[in-house]
């Protein structure tokens, strides 16, 4: 299950989060939240901004986002999906804190 409370706060578009969801279900993530989002300015063919951010999982691994449009497929994928590494920052940053409360790591 994905923490509701910091989904809708790193990401608020309903739309939004659930094409996300369904990018980063496909990538094997089950329980999940979001991070540091945020919206790049330009839009999909679907309507839906470019994002950018983090996903943290259930273990405490991190991963770095960006989305894109795939026009081979003909939908939105990922442009950056990639392992990230921890921040010592993120310590005090409320978001990370929230995601993870929200995957159950606090």
């Amino acid at each position: 299950m994905i923490g509701e409370d910091t989904t809708h706060r790193a990401v608020p578009d309903p739309e939004a989060r659930a094409m996300l969801d369904g990018l980063v279900r496909e990538r094997g993530l089950q329980r999940f939240a979001y991070f540091l989002v945020s919206g790049e300015g330009r839009f999909l063919p679907n309507g839906i901004e470019v994002t950018s951010g983090h996903v943290l999982d259930a273990t405490g691994r991190v991963y770095r986002f960006w989305t894109d449009w795939d026009s081979d497929r003909n939908q939105v994928s990922f442009r950056v999906w990639k392992v990230a590494t921890t921040n010592p920052r993120w310590d005090r940053n409320r978001e990370y804190q929230g995601a993870r409360a929200a995957v159950g790591l606090t």
